[in-house]
């Protein structure tokens, strides 16, 4: 196996059993935003935190794999999640009762989801504004994941009045950690 620079040529590699979609991928960071076609939302305010964040939607276009885990950027895989793509389209864990959250999915690339998708952009409004709200709205049938695929972590400040920091405590076993604001 070569030593490669490139996420995304080591995922296209013959030989993987699996693949991983990062968002943190060299060949996205080289290219403009405007060749991130079907990336901006379409509801967004001009220059806000979410304007291009529909480039996620791009991994349905992975049509050379049957599945891939999207993974974002702000996560920490601590253990091995092959066991995953055992999991149905589309597949997250969940926020609460009825919503996931779209730092990692199992998904089954389809350029007729993809297309599917890029027409319901312009139609469907986020409930968030950005790609989480929009994909709730559209996969209204998702299969849920264990939490401790996607443990949510939002650090805050340590000056709790009673002493008890419970929330800084990171829960054994999980897969990854999602590190959120």
């Amino acid at each position: 196996m070569e030593n490669d620079d490139s996420t995304g040529d080591r995922a296209r590699q013959k030989d993987a059993s699996f693949v991983y979609f990062l968002t943190f991928c060299p060949d996205f960071i080289m290219m403009s935003r405007k060749e991130l076609c079907c990336g901006k939302s379409p509801f967004s305010v001009k220059d806000s935190y979410n304007e291009w964040n529909y480039s996620k939607l791009r991994v349905w276009q992975l049509i050379e794999y049957e599945k891939v885990i999207f993974i974002d950027a702000d996560l920490l895989v601590l253990r091995n999640i092959d066991k995953f793509f055992s999991y149905p389209q589309l597949s997250a864990a969940g926020n609460d009762g009825s919503l996931f959250n779209s730092g990692i999915m199992v998904i089954e690339p389809s350029l007729c989801m993809f297309e599917k998708l890029m027409v319901k952009s312009f139609k469907v409004a986020s409930y968030n504004g950005g790609d989480q709200g929009f994909l709730n709205e559209i996969f209204t049938w998702w299969h849920r994941l264990p939490s401790k695929i996607n443990h949510l972590k939002v650090f805050r400040t340590l000056d709790n009045k009673d002493g008890n920091n419970d929330e800084h405590r990171i829960p054994e076993n999980l897969y990854a950690i999602h590190y959120l604001g």
